[in-house]
């Protein structure tokens, strides 16, 4: 299913009725509402304990090494459950590839994965998957 809006509702924004509507990056969508921030589950503030380590880690890293994970974004690519697809921010390519990795124990991975191409995968599944560089 994809979502085209007519002539008059092309720059919606805003909810109504626990619904939004919301543009980024060019791309329109509609979401449900969001409700605050808390968690109700040990699981939902483990998931939230992971992000919030990966935004801190993502602020502490030295200009070079965004630009490196910027440039690594641009060979990458997302794709929507509607099935759209758009560029991705380095930022995002940083949590994605480090979520599993500290989820599970290891350690954030600070230096782009050298030699990795992107393929995109559905953004249902949150994560992208490296595939092996050429021989």
């Amino acid at each position: 299913m994809k979502y085209n809006p007519s002539i008059a509702f092309d720059e919606m924004s805003g909810s109504a009725k626990g619904v939004t509507a919301a543009k980024t990056r060019g791309r329109k969508y509609i979401r449900n509402r969001g409700y605050g921030g808390s968690t109700r589950t040990a699981f939902q503030s483990s998931v939230k304990a992971v992000f919030k380590q990966l935004s801190q880690a993502w602020q502490g890293l030295t200009n070079e090494q965004i630009l490196a994970w910027n440039a690594a974004a641009n060979t990458a690519q997302g794709k929507s459950v509607l099935g759209t697809k758009s560029k991705i921010s380095g930022a995002n390519l940083f949590m994605r590839l480090n979520y599993w990795v500290v989820y599970c124990g290891g350690q954030i991975m600070t230096a782009v994965p050298a030699g990795a191409r992107w393929k995109p995968i559905s953004s249902s599944r949150k994560k992208f998957v490296p595939l092996h560089p050429e021989v």
